[in-house]
């Protein structure tokens, strides 16, 4: 049995998909962009690039307190996977510029000093003001460091991921 969900025709389907999708969106927006499209390790990227006022297109898009480029990477994923069988579903990100891949080297700067400092302070760490996407990006790069645990708390848009040795997580888990 062939995993369809890999094949050519599939990525090719979720790629053309999205690209139609993410168009559409950016016009009722009234952002003139194109759309380009790639497949990495299963995931289609949909890269928005501005053919005007691209500068403040960017500004708009990957405002820190906004979050308007996850929002529409949530209605992405939302509605292109909707009616989609579990299995032939496709996770898509949104790009502008290379603010993903720049954000992604800043979490992991970020996991780098906030491991570094519990270590050494055996104190927990507190991390603020990350999306839900970003939370699981984090989640995962402390999932590479077998002496520390980490959840999050609180309610949207509070919501803070705290990290502590795992000797102190245990050791909170059995005070409660």
């Amino acid at each position: 049995m062939t995993d369809t969900r890999h094949s050519d025709d599939a990525h090719a389907q979720h790629l053309e998909r999205g690209q139609q999708w993410l168009a559409s969106v950016l016009q009722l927006g009234a952002i003139e962009a194109e759309v380009t499209t790639a497949m990495l390790n299963d995931e289609a990227w949909l890269t928005i690039e501005p053919t005007d006022r691209a500068e403040a297109i960017m500004t708009a898009l990957c405002d820190r307190q906004e979050h308007a480029l996850d929002a529409l990477q949530y209605l992405a994923n939302a509605t292109l996977n909707l009616e989609v069988e579990p299995d032939l579903q496709c996770s898509y990100t949104l790009e502008i510029g290379d603010y993903r891949k720049t954000r992604d080297a800043e979490l992991k700067d970020l996991v780098r000093d906030v491991v570094e400092r519990v270590r050494s302070s055996g104190q927990a760490e507190e991390l603020a003001g990350l999306t839900s996407a970003e939370r699981r990006e984090v989640h995962h790069y402390l999932s590479e460091y077998p002496d520390l645990a980490n959840h999050s708390h609180g309610q949207e848009p509070h919501r803070k991921l705290v990290v502590t040795l795992k000797a102190d997580a245990n050791a909170d888990s059995m005070q409660a």
